[in-house]
C-alpha cells in the first residue's frame, strides 16, 4: 500500500509541475503578444513620422529646385 501511495504522490506531484510548465508557457505567450502588438503600433507611428518628414523635405527640394529653373 505505501509503494502504491509513494507512486500516486509522486505521479501527481509530476502532473502539477507539468501544468504548472504549461500554464507559464501560455502566460509568456500571451504577455508576448501583448507587448509586441504595443511594440507594432509604436513602430508604425515612428515609420509613418519618418515618411511624413522624407515626404515633405523632397517636396520641399523640388520646389525649390523648380524655381531655380525658371529663374
Amino acid at each position: 500500500k505505501a509503494i502504491i501511495r509513494g507512486f500516486l504522490g509522486r505521479s501527481e506531484a509530476q502532473f502539477v509541475r507539468h501544468l504548472h510548465y504549461c500554464a507559464t508557457k501560455i502566460q509568456a505567450q500571451a504577455r508576448f503578444k501583448i507587448a509586441y502588438r504595443e511594440f507594432w503600433i509604436l513602430l508604425q507611428k515612428r515609420i509613418w513620422g519618418a515618411e511624413e518628414i522624407q515626404r515633405n523635405f523632397r517636396g520641399w527640394s523640388a520646389r525649390c529646385l523648380a524655381a531655380r529653373k525658371v529663374f
